[in-house]
This record gives structure tokens, sequence and C-alpha cells, in this order.
């Protein structure tokens, strides 16, 4: 590791850090290809690289390359692709609240009614 900081602690070059955080993610092998070869631009790619499924960024992927679509165009489909993941996971915690609020048989019981305040916030 010591080598790798040495060689980033030339003046006007990258620092690890923003190596890690800006180049890095784009080491993913389906987008690197993509960017390398020349059918999209290094800013679609990066915000390719934000989809967290390898499934959903090859889809974007491919719709990118063949409508053409912009950069911000890019950024807004990988936003509505993931949406799914995030429906089912909130599905999942309303579904813990409803089981644990069921349990707890406050609806008589106003002592239990502080219990499911934090619940519901």
């Amino acid at each position: 590791m010591g080598k790798l900081s040495n060689g980033f602690f030339n003046p006007g070059r990258l620092s690890p850090e923003s190596f890690r955080t800006n180049r890095v993610p784009l080491l993913r092998p389906d987008i690197l290809n993509a960017i390398c070869q020349g059918p999209i631009e290094y800013t679609k790619g990066k915000a390719m690289t934000k989809a967290k499924d390898a499934e959903i960024r090859v889809k974007v992927l491919q719709e990118a390359i063949t409508n053409l679509l912009s950069s911000s165009e890019v950024r807004e489909l990988v936003k509505t692709q993931q949406l799914p993941v995030q429906g089912k996971e909130w599905q999942t915690r309303i579904e813990a609240i409803t089981k644990k609020i069921n349990k707890l048989q406050a609806w008589d019981n106003a002592d239990k009614h502080s219990k499911i305040k934090p619940l519901l916030q």
C-alpha cells in the first residue's frame, strides 16, 4: 500500500481517496469495455455504476447504446430500474411493523401505545 500511496503523492495527480471514489467504480468490466470501445462516454458510464445489480447495469448499458441516451437520461433510467428493489424493502419493513403491532395487541392498552409510536415513525 505504501508504494501505491507514494505514486499518488505527486502534486497535480489524483489522491488515493479521489482515485478510489472516482475511478474504481468504472473498473466493472462491462462498463469499462464500453467506455474504451467508444459507444458511451465517461459520464454515462459513471452514472451506470450507481446501479448495484449487474443485470440492471447491463440493461441500462444496452439501452443507452441502442437509443443514444444522454447522461441525464441514463441517470434517470438507473433510478427507475432500482425502484422495485426499494419498493420490496419498504414492503417487508411495513409487514414487519404490522406483525409487531399485532403481536403487542395494543388496541385497548394505552401503555402499549408508546411502544407503537416509534414503529410508525
